[in-house]
């Protein structure tokens, strides 16, 4: 049975050596009866992803949450309030950025990525089972300049 690919990069090997940092785009869903259920569901969740950036500090030093008021694309930061029929919605898009050590090689590169990506999965395979909450992770950017 044929399974859809993961991307989490498509990028030329040039553009892997010369950046400085990449963005993963996060998304979380937040479905509920009720908007200020659905609010707090995100929140929460938001919180909780928030908490967990912190723990990947010893595998990508530096990790952080891309700050709300960081002029980024808003295809790596935006929020969607929804209404489905008696259903809300509250769909919030942020970023991670990550530093890549100006020392690492091509391999130790995507390496780092990999590892991330990993980790975020972990976290993402957690979300699985809550009712009305799911987390997405979709392809990193790279940033060549900070």
């Amino acid at each position: 049975m044929f399974k859809s690919p993961d991307t989490r990069l498509s990028a030329s090997n040039g553009a892997v050596l010369a950046s400085e940092s990449f963005l993963v785009p996060v998304t979380l869903h937040s479905d509920a009866r009720t908007s200020q259920v659905a609010f707090d569901g995100l929140r929460q969740a938001y919180d909780e992803v928030s908490g967990f950036v912190s723990q990947l500090a010893s595998t990508a030093p530096g990790i952080a949450l891309v700050p709300f008021s960081e002029r980024i694309s808003s295809k790596m930061s935006h929020v969607e309030v929804l209404l489905w029929g008696k259903e809300y919605r509250f769909e919030l898009v942020f970023a991670l950025k990550c530093p890549v050590p100006k020392e690492q090689d091509f391999w130790s590169r995507i390496q780092l990525l990999s590892l991330v990506y990993d980790q975020l999965g972990e976290l993402a395979a957690g979300f699985h089972n809550r009712k009305g909450i799911e987390l997405h992770l979709k392809g990193a950017r790279l940033d060549p300049t900070e």
